[in-house]
């Protein structure tokens, strides 16, 4: 733009937009984009500037270049910016119609048309437009399929309109909330629409809405048919709002038309668990329905398990008789087809109805034919049985066969009930009875034909016996007596008495045996135990009883566990009959229950038995037993005879004797003169069991006993010895029995006591130490050698380290003649140091001194401290006592080293390495070892010494190279080594070593003998070269280390290093170290000269060459310096610039003095440059080198210019003319610039950034640049729309407001799609304070991009803190987050703006309004709103908010109530205002209060219909609640009037005639007991009566008038009337049939009467009689009620039940249900 651009009027500059882009010839695009930057730019300008026409021409101009170019949503974007001008709305308007007409308009397009055409109410003009849409291009198009429904609508094409509807909620469900207002429109203005209220109660139950849902289904249904689906959604909204009646109407629908059978048994399903809420009538319909369903899918079963259901649920009332009859004849058409299992279902069913009816006879028969069909039938016939014989108790025939059924199916306990049933008949001939009782006991023990189960059901029978055996007290006494036992074997305890009772009225004489146990038997169940003893004492014995009887007292001993009379009396009785076994057996049981009592009758009976030998083992045993408890000398002294004769008689029995003469002993007491013999008895008898060692200790007793006989017990112990020579016990209680004699056998005692040792060490050692205590010997005799040398092992064997002191002991005494014992006992002796120093100190005796070293080795391995120094001692003594042997002096190292003495164990072993040949190994293998463990200079040093010894130089320098370790033994190392060199010339490794070595001291002077080693090592291995290069990089750090940086050593020191780098081929390694010489010692340049030169013979390196240019710099000889660089032949990067760097400083350091030479390095430079491809710097070079040289320019310039460059390169020497040009001043600015659009011509978006970058440099004040950086950002798109906004804020900042339109421009041109588009808008607007278009930007963002809503909030609250005082800004922010359905964030941002000032009212209406229609149900919005109208002064909408809200929540009562009350203070006269303070005080109970502003509330009008309605409600209850019920009456009528379809106000009228018809009964109770008309007055009350539904009051008021009437008839109508009411319909007709036969009916009556008789008939399917009566009425009037209608009905119901079959039929004498059930 230029200057004059800047300063045309805004009108101006449109008018010329507006006709570049009128031009035909004009590029459409171009000119849409250049027309919409003019527009956002200039058009609100213009428009304030009064050239509001002009804007909109352009806007009329730029939707039809958009409609041209397909660029509908475009055009949209401006239709809405349109509508914001003067006159911009018809205008808006008429485009949006234009657009939407277009065959090629977007779905987006259409939408919008239509919300800006129905703004002004013209959106049936768009019908036709958007039914082609959908029908041709957007068939599924939500958005306009809700628009043409609304456009239909507002045309009245309200059934089409519905259609669309209904379109756009099956495509989309959540736009049902949407679409239900519209519908309840539609319903509201068409009157009734069937569709719209069929779409609407689908949208409805979608929604949850149940009750609404249902409301207008039924009455879509009303109006005409439901779609399938329709009818099933009634019937699931019945279900959920559990009215089961409507619901199973709607399923009878459903199964009329031949619905989905699976979706309706689902539905059934559901209906039925609705049960017990449901009702019976329900239900039986539901399972009705589910069967015929079933049926349908041939799933006969399952129907027929319905159908059974039904019956089952059906109510016992007349009016189920013809419901019945029908499901009967499905039962039969189903069982026909599934076989004859349901068959029998069928039959029991008909079973059921003939029971019920009485017909006994019949039932049976159904019963019969139904197990006769199917045998597992049974069960259920067995249970129809039951309810028959409950109905006829006294029926003996019915009672037998309901046993001999249980009997069948095992059901003994209902067997058992039955014939007892039959038995309390008293028939005279009982047979039957007794054979019934038989076959139930046959079946109870699992006998005969008819057996069901095992007798695991004691109490049935128990019963049964019972019964039983008092049937054949009389005639069978002994099979009744059977029955009693078998009764007590059943129940026991719980029967025995009863038991006794029935057995003593039987006459048992002829078995009294019998008798005599039971009777037993029966008191032993008692308890009654000495009863039980006597009963079974009285029984006479014989060969037949007397098993019986010794069970029974064994049986009666268990019960009586106290007392031992039953077990003796059994023992007794067995000991007679000879069973001596089983006699004694009882015995001992008796002995143990009651010694006492039993003891002395046991010694006599077993006694008597042994003196004439025929007593057993165990009679043996209990004897001794028996005589041992008497406890008498003389008896004891038997037992101890009668357990002799046991062990002899049994000697398996040997432990039990042992154990009876251990008790023996504890009786008879240790002093007595029989205790030896009963010891003696135990040790025998323990000997005899096995048991050694306790038959030693038992005879232990005996021994010493002054009654015992010593020899005897001797003999005894020897032979137990021999028995048993292991056994040690046996051994120390011989040596003991030695011991004790008159004269001690001390020799024998000893070698027990030794023996005894052998046998058990570890159990007997203690015990022999203490014995050996007592033995007494002669000093030094054999007995006391013998003695002491036990007394070791016995130490040894406890372990004890003091045996090896008794043991030297000994070897000291008694010298070598103890040497084997010693040794023996050694043996036995723990592994211990003490004992192994003894064995060093005997090998050491014998002169054995490996042997001895051998156990000193051990003893210093696996003992202690101590012990290792005594080990140490030892073998110092050893040493010295055989110095020519080894042994002595390793083992003596070894101590040295347990105890830590490394050094000296080092000293040690590296002498004997010297001296011993033979040990050299042994001793270096020790030094390795000790180095191991001990890795010292002094232990390396050792061992360097002893391979040294062996010539094994490898192996010492290893080991000098581990002392090296430690600084301290360098100089060592270094004597060391000198000695190996010495005696190893040459040796590489050796030089290596030292140089290492000497390196490490530290020192010039070592370091200067390092060096010549190294020399010297180089010389001698050529090939080591690296290692020589490594070992000298180290000495000359040392050297660097001491300071000698300027001495000739270390010069020379790296110079060897050099030296051997070259050697060893590392010519870059070596030129480093070459160059550091030069850096260092100039002077020495000459030597490096002359080594590099003579390297790049064999090795031609660049840094060598590199180096050798360096030296010759530093030597002055830069043309020499010159030459190397020119005839280097490389020419790769790195090489080029190394050897540019070389030419740059011959350069600098001849450039004055010698420009020659200069040049030539000036043009070696650009050569180099050239091979690096750096045209710039080549050029440079090349000037640098003419300005040196005039007369190279020209051959210079034609070499630079045959190099041939690239196009890179030429790019780059254009970008450095662009930069000259820019730095040249403000003359060539556009020269620069032009150079750099050139620039970006072929490749933008390659060299874009880099333009961007050169552009930065420009001076900030020179617009142009910044111009085309705006242009360059918007061309590289979203990437750069950051440093985008920046510029935008630059050039606003730098050139103010006025460049506002080109910005607008700017931003039209960048992506909608990206935020930056819409903040740069916002930012522009800002900066010209047009804040509501900023405003609108960030809208148009946050409705583009939802998710930058955050980033939106951000902004807005940047503008409202930058301009505090624009607080509508917050209204546009609150739109922001509504838009975005973040209802919460924007009632928050509306409540900010409502705090902030009264004149953004207005505009929170609209806005609280827009929230409300999204979220109906938020209370702040409509706290909100109510504030915004009371600002406003509006009372009457702020009113219905706040009824609004507390509809919505009664917590809001209190608020709203404080509310009202200040809205009525100043406005007085809102009548919406009193209605709702009459509804909040209504609600508080506050009903007196409430009533006087509700009629406030009337008095002043203006009241919405739907609040006239539940204001009469509200005040007719609470006059009901206040009492006045007339009042209350004529308000509910009048809210009843108003809303006829509310349920609620339906029973609250109900209520309050009930009310009233109290009040009414209590009135003629008063007249008639005031002595008023007893007939009349009867007659009325009986009348209110059944209006309450109080039949059976009625019937009695009714029946106690009749003797008092003179006309009957009206008496007996109104009983009819009653008993209708109770369904009894028989007592119904009996009266109407009274009323008939008088003569005081008129016409109407007559008429009346037989039209109810007709009634009643049918109820009873008594056809041919209701049809003769409404033949009857229709000859006096065939139009009264629906007589034509009933008599069609009833003719129809007795085909019916004429084709059922006959053995269904109910006749006069069987009815299926009996009457009034």
């Amino acid at each position: 733009m230029g200057i004059t651009g800047i300063f045309r009027s805004p009108a101006d500059r449109l008018r010329r937009a507006l006709a570049a882009a009128a031009k035909p010839q004009a590029d459409r695009d171009r000119a849409i984009a250049e027309l919409r930057a003019a527009i956002a730019r200039d058009a609100h300008a213009a428009a304030q500037a009064g050239a509001a026409d002009v804007v909109l021409d352009a806007y009329r101009l730029f939707v039809d270049l958009c409609m041209q170019q397909s660029q509908g949503d475009q055009a949209f974007a401006a239709l809405a910016e349109l509508r914001r001008y003067e006159g911009g709305l018809p205008v808006a308007q008429e485009l949006a119609l234009k657009l939407a007409n277009d065959v090629a308009a977007s779905e987006h397009t259409l939408a919008a048309a239509a919300d800006v055409l129905a703004e002004a109410g013209r959106l049936q003009e768009l019908a036709p437009a958007l039914r082609a849409a959908l029908d041709d291009r957007y068939p599924r198009s939500v958005a306009l399929a809700v628009r043409l429904g609304d456009a239909l609508a507002a045309a009245g094409e309200f059934d089409e309109a519905v259609r669309r509807y209904r379109a756009a909620a099956e495509l989309r469900p959540d736009e049902a909330p949407r679409l239900i207002p519209k519908l309840l429109a539609i319903v509201a203005g068409s009157g009734d629409s069937a569709s719209a209220r069929e779409t609407l109660g689908l949208l409805l139950f979608r929604q949850r809405e149940y009750a609404q849902a249902a409301e207008h289904l039924a009455q879509a249904l009303a109006l005409g048919d439901l779609e399938m689906a329709a009818l099933f959604d009634l019937a699931d909204a019945y279900l959920e709002l559990r009215q089961a009646d409507d619901a199973a109407e709607a399923l009878e629908r459903l199964l009329a038309r031949s619905a989905n059978e699976v979706e309706l048994v689902r539905r059934c399903e559901r209906l039925a668990d609705l049960r017990p809420a449901a009702g019976h009538w329900a239900c039986c319909r539901a399972q009705r329905i589910w069967g015929d369903a079933l049926r349908r899918q041939s799933r006969f079963e399952e129907a027929l398990a319905r159908y059974r259901l039904a019956l089952d649920d059906l109510p016992h009332d007349d009016a189920a008789q013809g419901f019945a009859a029908g499901l009967v004849q499905r039962l039969v058409d189903v069982a026909a087809r599934v076989g004859p299992g349901a068959a029998a279902d069928a039959q029991l069913e008909l079973g059921r109805a003939y029971g019920l009816a009485g017909s006994f006879e019949q039932a049976l028969g159904a019963y019969s034919a139904a197990v006769r069909a199917d045998r597992s039938a049974l069960p259920r016939a067995a249970r129809g049985l039951e309810a028959l014989v409950a109905m006829a108790p006294s029926s003996l025939s019915l009672c037998l066969q309901l046993a001999e059924l249980q009997i069948a199916l095992g059901d003994c306990d209902a067997a058992l009930a039955a014939l007892e049933a039959a038995r309390r008949q008293q028939p005279a001939e009982r047979g039957a009875i007794v054979e019934g009782y038989r076959r139930l006991l046959a079946a109870l023990e699992g006998q005969g034909p008819d057996a069901a189960l095992a007798a695991d059901r004691p109490s049935v029978l128990a019963g049964t016996l019972y019964a039983l055996a008092e049937e054949l007290a009389a005639a069978k006494p002994v099979e009744a007596a059977a029955c009693l036992a078998r009764v007590l074997a059943a129940l026991g305890a719980a029967q025995a008495g009863r038991v006794l009772e029935h057995l003593s009225t039987l006459d048992l004489s002829a078995q009294p045996a019998l008798g005599h146990l039971i009777a037993g038997d029966a008191h032993r169940a008692r308890n009654e135990f000495a009863a039980s003893l006597a009963a079974y004492r009285q029984v006479p014995l014989d060969a037949q009883t007397v098993d019986e009887v010794i069970v029974r007292l064994e049986r009666l001993a268990e019960a009586d566990a106290g007392r031992p009379d039953a077990l003796m009396t059994a023992a007794t009785a067995r000991l007679d009959s000879g069973a001596l076994g089983a006699g004694i057996a009882l015995l001992q049981r008796a002995f143990a229950r009651d010694r006492v009592a039993t003891a002395p009758v046991i010694v006599t009976r077993l006694a008597a038995l042994r003196q004439v030998g025929s007593c057993p083992a165990a009679g043996l045993a209990l004897l001794a037993d028996a005589l041992l408890h008497l406890g008498q000398p003389e008896a004891l002294a038997s037992g101890i005879a009668v357990a002799r004769a046991l062990l002899e008689a049994a000697p398996e029995r040997a432990t039990e004797v042992a154990a009876k003469a251990q008790a023996l002993q504890e009786k008879l007491g240790r002093r007595s003169k029989g205790f030896a013999e009963a010891a003696l008895l135990q040790g025998d008898a323990l000997a005899a069991a096995g048991k050694p060692a306790d038959a030693a200790l038992a005879y232990a007793g005996a021994v010493g006993h002054a009654h015992a006989d010593k020899a005897r017990v001797i003999a005894l112990l020897e032979a137990l010895t021999r028995q048993a020579p292991q056994a040690a016990t046996a051994w120390l209680v011989l040596g003991d029995a030695h011991q004790k004699q008159v004269k001690p056998a001390t020799a024998a005692a000893l070698a027990a006591y030794g023996r005894a040792l052998e046998a058990g060490p570890a159990e007997t050692a203690a015990v022999v130490l203490e014995r050996l205590q007592g033995v007494k010997a002669k000093a030094k005799s054999d007995e006391a050698l013998q003695a002491r040398l036990l007394r070791a092992e016995a130490l040894a064997c406890l372990q004890d380290t003091s045996a090896a002191a008794e043991l030297a002991r000994i070897l000291s005494d008694a010298g070598v003649r103890a040497c084997d014992a010693i040794d023996r006992v050694a043996r036995l002796l723990p592994e211990a140091p003490a004992t192994w120093l003894l064995h060093a100190e005997v090998e050491a005796a014998r002169g054995l001194p490996e042997q001895a070293a051998s156990w000193l080795d051990r003893t210093v391995a696996q003992s202690a401290e101590n012990d290792a120094e005594r080990a140490r001692e030892a073998a110092g003594r050893l040493a010295a006592a055989f110095p020519a042997s080894a042994a002595p002096r390793l083992a003596l190292a070894r101590a040295l080293q347990r105890l830590g003495r490394s050094a000296e164990a080092a000293r040690v072993l590296g002498d004997a390495a010297e001296a011993f040949a033979a040990a050299r190994a042994e001793a270096v293998a020790l030094l390795e070892g000790l180095t191991q463990a001990t890795p010292t200079s002094d232990t390396w040093l050792a061992r360097a010494r002893a391979y040294a010894a062996g010539d094994n130089v490898p192996a010492a320098l290893a080991a000098l190279a581990q002392a090296a370790h430690d600084a301290v033994a360098l100089p060592a190392i270094q004597e060391r080594l000198l000695e190996i060199a010495a005696a190893h010339p040459g040796r590489a490794d050796v030089l290596q070593a030292l140089v290492e070595t000497e390196t490490r001291l530290q020192t010039s002077a070592a370091a200067q003998q390092a060096v010549a080693h190294a020399r010297a090592w180089l010389a001698a291995a050529p090939a080591e070269a690296d290692q020589v290069a490594g070992a000298l990089s180290q000495t000359v750090g040392v050297l660097e280390g001491l300071g000698a940086g300027e001495d000739r050593p270390l010069q020379e020191a790296y110079l060897a290093w050099a030296d051997a780098l070259l050697a060893a081929q590392q010519p870059d390694e070596a030129a480093q170290q070459l160059a550091a010489i030069l850096n260092r010692w100039p002077e020495a340049g000459g030597s490096v000269a002359e080594r590099c030169r003579q390297a790049l013979a064999t090795m031609p390196a660049l840094t060598l060459r590199l180096a050798l240019a360096d030296a010759c710099l530093a030597c002055g000889d830069c043309d020499q310096a010159v030459g190397v660089c020119a005839a280097a032949p490389e020419r790769d990067p790195a090489a080029c610039q190394a050897l540019a760097e070389r030419c740059r400083a011959v350069l600098e350091a001849t450039q004055a003095e010698q420009p020659t030479v200069a040049a030539r390095a000036a043009r070696a430079i650009a050569e180099r440059r050239a091979l690096q491809g750096d045209a710039v710097g080549a050029a440079d070079a090349c000037a640098t080198a003419a300005g040196l040289d005039g007369t190279q320019a020209e051959p210079l310039a034609g070499w630079l210019f045959d190099r041939g460059w690239d196009a890179a390169s030429r790019r780059l020497l254009r970008y450095a003319a662009a930069a000259v040009l820019r730095d040249a001043g403000e003359a060539t600015f556009g020269q620069a610039l032009e150079m750099y659009r050139t620039l970006l011509e072929p490749a933008f978006e390659a060299e874009a950034p880099q333009v961007l970058q050169a552009l930065e440099r420009f001076p900030q004040g020179y617009l142009a640049a910044w111009q085309m950086r705006l242009d360059l950002y918007v061309r590289l798109g979203p990437g750069h729309y950051g440093p985008l906004l920046e510029a935008l804020q630059a050039v606003v900042d730098l050139f103010g407001p006025e460049q506002a339109g080109d910005l607008l421009a700017v931003c039209a041109r960048m992506d909608p799609r990206e935020p930056a588009a819409y903040y740069a808008r916002a930012r522009v607007h800002e900066a010209t304070l047009a804040l509501a278009d900023a405003a609108a930007a960030l809208l148009d963002l946050s409705a583009a991009l939802p998710a930058e809503l955050p980033a939106v909030e951000r902004a807005f609250r940047g503008l409202l803190a930058r301009h505090p005082d624009r607080h509508e800004l917050l209204l546009s922010l609150g739109d922001a987050y509504r838009q975005a359905q973040q209802w919460d964030a924007a009632l928050a941002v509306y409540a900010e703006a409502q705090q902030a000032g009264e004149a953004l009212a207005a505009g929170l209406v609209e806005r609280y309004a827009a929230v409300l229609a999204g979220m109906p149900e938020s209370i702040p919005a409509r706290w909100g709103l109510a504030r915004a109208h009371l600002t406003l002064q509006q009372p009457g909408p702020a009113a219905q908010c706040l009824d609004e809200l507390t509809d919505l929540d009664a917590g809001q009562a209190h608020d709203a109530g404080e509310c009202v009350s200040r809205l009525l203070q100043t406005h007085a006269t809102c009548g919406y205002g009193w209605y709702v303070h009459g509804k909040l005080a209504y609600r508080a109970g506050e009903h007196a209060p409430a009533i006087e502003h509700l009629e406030q509330a009337l008095a002043e009008g203006d009241l919405p219909p739907h609040a006239l309605a539940l204001l009469y409600d509200m005040m007719g209850r609470a006059a009901l609640a206040c009492g006045h019920l007339d009042r209350a009456l004529a308000d509910l009528r009048q809210a009843a009037a108003l809303s006829p379809d509310d349920a609620a106000l339906r029973r609250a009228l109900i209520a309050v005639r009930l009310a009233l018809l109290d009040r009414a009964i209590a009135a003629a109770q008063e007249q008639l007991a005031a002595g008023a008309d007893p007939v009349q007055a009867r007659l009325s009350l009986a009348e209110l009566l059944q209006q309450r539904g109080d039949y059976a009051q009625a019937v009695a008021i009714l029946q106690d008038a009749l003797p008092l009437a003179g006309q009957a008839s009206p008496i007996h109508l109104a009983l009819a009337r009653c008993f209708a009411g109770q369904r009894r319909h028989h007592m119904a007709a009996a009266s109407l049939e009274a009323a008939l036969a008088s003569d005081e009916l008129d016409l109407e009556a007559r008429k009346e009467v037989l039209y109810r008789l007709a009634e009643a008939r049918r109820r009873q399917l008594r056809y041919d009689e209701a049809i003769a009566a409404l033949e009857q009425v229709c000859a006096l009037d065939a139009t009264y009620q629906n007589v034509l209608g009933l008599l069609d009905i009833v003719q129809r119901e007795k085909v019916t039940a004429q084709a059922q079959p006959a053995t269904l039929r109910p006749t006069s004498s069987v009815r299926l249900l009996p009457e009034g059930r």
